[in-house]
Parts: C-alpha cells; sequence; structure tokens
C-alpha cells in the first residue's frame, strides 16, 4: 500500500551540520539565526489579503531552502489539486491550475498527514515513474501539510530540478511547518472574520424585518381599536361589524405575538436548540390553516394565495414548524409577488415537494427581487427549519415567476 512506502528520514540538525562543508558551523547557525527572524516576522506583519500572505511565504520559502519552484495548494474533497499561488522559473506552472491530486508529489503528503522531505526523488522507485518527476523532472521536494483547524486544508512546498547531495534536516522540516502552521491559522482567522461579518449583516438585516414587520400589526391593532371604540360609542345595535372588527384586531395582535415567538425560535434555531415532534398529517389541511392564519394580510395586499393540494397528500416533518415554513414563504409571496399566488403540493412515491410560485412585477429592479428572495429574517427561519428536516429551500427563476420549493421524505 501506498501509506506504507519508505520515505527518507530528516537528519537530526548537528549531522546536517557537519555534512555542509561549503559553511563554516558559525556561519550556518548565523543562516538559521536569519530564517527564524524572517519567518518570524512573515508570522507578525499583518497582510490585506491571503494572495498576498502566500505569495511572500513562498518567495521567503525559495530562499530560505534554496528550492527555486514554491507551491501553495488547496486540495478539495473531489481530489482535485487547485494551484493558488506559485513562483517558479518553470512556465508550465501558473497560479489557477487545476490537477488531479493523484498526479502530484503531494497526494504523499495527503496520505501520509506529515511533512516530506525527499532529497533526490528519482532514487525511489515508486516516485521515478510518477508523472511530475517524467515530465518536469521536479528532484528535491519538501511539503509540509495546512490544516485549518483539524481538517486538511493544501499543502505548502518547495521543489528544485537539483537533487540535493543529503537528506533534508529536522530543523527545515520544522521550519516549513511552521509557514504551513501559519497559513493554516490565518486562514482559520480569516473564516473566523467573514462568519462575523455575516452575523453582523444578519443583526442588521434582522432588525430591519422586526422593526418593519411589528409595525404592521401594531398598526392595525391601533387602528380597529379606535374604529371598534367609535362603533361602540354609538348607539345603533351593529353587532356583526363591531364582530368583525374585533376579530380583525384580535387575529393581527396574535400576528404581533407570533411574530416574538418566531424571534425567540430563531435564536434558538441559530443556537442548534431546535427539536422537531416528527408526525405525519394531512397537508391540505396544514396548507389550509397557513393560508387561513394570513387572511389579514391578503386582505392588506389584496391578493390571495390558490391551494393545488390533494385530499389524501400527507406529510412527515414537524407540523408547527412546517407551518411557520408555509407562512414565512407566503407572507414573502404576498408582499413582493404579484397575483396570482400558488402553494402546491404534490405527492410522490418517497415523500413530497411544495412550491410556491407567483409573478414578479417587472418594473422591479432584478437586483431588487435577487434581495427579496436571497435574504432576509423569513428566509433565515425557513432555511433553518428545512436544515432540520434534511431539506433546503430551492428558488428559481423562469421568465417573470418565482418558485421556492422544497421536498420533504415520508420517513
Amino acid at each position: 500500500m501506498e501509506h506504507d512506502l519508505d520515505f527518507p528520514d530528516f537528519i537530526d540538525s548537528e549531522r546536517y551540520l557537519s555534512l555542509d562543508q561549503e559553511l563554516s558551523e558559525a556561519d550556518q547557525l548565523r543562516a538559521m539565526l536569519s530564517n527564524l527572524t524572517r519567518i518570524h516576522l512573515l508570522t507578525a506583519s499583518s497582510y490585506d489579503s491571503f494572495d498576498e500572505l502566500i505569495h511572500q511565504y513562498l518567495l521567503s520559502g525559495t530562499e530560505i531552502f534554496s528550492l527555486e519552484t514554491g507551491i501553495v495548494s488547496q486540495i478539495k474533497s473531489d481530489g482535485s489539486y487547485h494551484v493558488l499561488d506559485v513562483i517558479s522559473p518553470l512556465e508550465v506552472l501558473e497560479a489557477g491550475q487545476i490537477f488531479p491530486l493523484e498526479d502530484t508529489y503531494c497526494k504523499y503528503v495527503y496520505q501520509q498527514q506529515k511533512v516530506l522531505g525527499i532529497p533526490q526523488v528519482g532514487k525511489l522507485s515508486f516516485m521515478a515513474q510518477h508523472p511530475v518527476y517524467k515530465n518536469l523532472k521536479l528532484e528535491a521536494y519538501l511539503s509540509a501539510p495546512i490544516y485549518v483547524r483539524d481538517t486538511l486544508f493544501g499543502t505548502l512546498n518547495f521543489t528544485s530540478t537539483h537533487s540535493r547531495a543529503y537528506a533534508f534536516s529536522e530543523y527545515e522540516c520544522s521550519m516549513i511547518q511552521l509557514l504551513a502552521n501559519s497559513i493554516g491559522n490565518y486562514l482559520l482567522l480569516r473564516d473566523k472574520e467573514d462568519r462575523l461579518l455575516t452575523l453582523n449583516q444578519r443583526i442588521k438585516t434582522f432588525v430591519g424585518y422586526v422593526s418593519h414587520d411589528l409595525r404592521t400589526p401594531l398598526s392595525a391593532i391601533t387602528s380597529f381599536s379606535a374604529i371598534a371604540k367609535k362603533e361602540s360609542e354609538k348607539n345603533e345595535p351593529n353587532l356583526s361589524k363591531l364582530q368583525k372588527i374585533i376579530h380583525k384586531i384580535s387575529t393581527a395582535s396574535e400576528h404581533a405575538i407570533e411574530l416574538t415567538h418566531s424571534i425567540l425560535e430563531n435564536a434558538a434555531i441559530s443556537t442548534g436548540k431546535l427539536s422537531l415532534n416528527i408526525q405525519t398529517f394531512n397537508a391540505k389541511e396544514l396548507c389550509q390553516q397557513s393560508i387561513a392564519s394570513l387572511e389579514q394580510i391578503q386582505e392588506d395586499c389584496k391578493k390571495e394565495v390558490v391551494l393545488h393540494c390533494d385530499a389524501a397528500a400527507s406529510m412527515y416533518a414537524d407540523k408547527k414548524r412546517l407551518q411557520q415554513v408555509l407562512e414565512n414563504l407566503l407572507i414573502n409571496a404576498l408582499k413582493y409577488g404579484t397575483a396570482p399566488i400558488i402553494l402546491k403540493v404534490k405527492s410522490l412515491d418517497c415523500g413530497c415537494e411544495i412550491k410556491v410560485t407567483n409573478s414578479i412585477d417587472p418594473s422591479k429592479a432584478t437586483t431588487e427581487i435577487d434581495h427579496l428572495y436571497s435574504v432576509g429574517f423569513g428566509l433565515d427561519i425557513v432555511q433553518d427549519i428545512l436544515k432540520a428536516h434534511r431539506s433546503e429551500l430551492l428558488v428559481k427563476q423562469e421568465d417573470d415567476h418565482y418558485h421556492c420549493s422544497f421536498f420533504l421524505n415520508n420517513n
């Protein structure tokens, strides 16, 4: 097996110093100190971009290890090897290239999960037939894995068409590992920064949605309360009209309370505290309940939701959470789409497909439409609930129609 291949060992620093007769021991120690200082300055520096960081690391590495070619790669889960940046006199190598991992020396670093140093590749029988050696005759090779958390991101490697007279040292092994670890730490910090920026944007969006959506039901409560007060002050017994007004007040207040509950539930979902009560229930009944709960919004928007659902269709999910999903999708369509708004449930052998379709006002800008159907507090809740159900929301545009759909397994 390739995992058991015999790679050269790193030699200890004392023996390494005695092997190199070109410089005195004092000069070699000074060179080591200079290299350590250089690496310290690299790791302590601030970089505006990942591209700038890896370019400086490659430039320093080619000088520190006296190897002419330096590459930082990313290894994807599909087994592809992506060249993120390269410094090399070889014109066939350039940033952006993608190779099968199997066709690179770095496949051995990926398999061994450790630093490898090979002074003369051609002397190893299993390496002499490698396509890189055949095509480029890269002899000396030193490479370290780059980890982000505990996941192997890629490799930092240096090569040369000239072989080395003796093996790489433990000192050089430590040096390239320091460089690789520093790159991994940078990537980790960048990932954390990106997540914080995303979270901050979600908070800003959340505040905007809450301030807007709470205003609507609370304004309705205030307005209907004023009307109800005037009606009650009249001496005319018009109970049916008064009852309708009171019903609207009740509906609006319930919507405000539900929004408050949604805020708390979204906080629970975001922290992974969502628990599901999975059961089988009638799909049409749930859809009808969801549509009925949005009666006031349909009246305000002067739009209605049309339901197409088989009477016998069933869903296997958390009924309360699925109603949240449907209501959020329908509210989005009612507010930003044009009639007709269609809720369709299609029964399949292994589950059911739920789709909300509506038209788009062609006068609206494309960027505005994309914004409405890709972000938002309501859609965040939808995506999180569907993820808990091992599903996801798919948004598709066909001409001036938008389709928001998801699939539920029946077991």
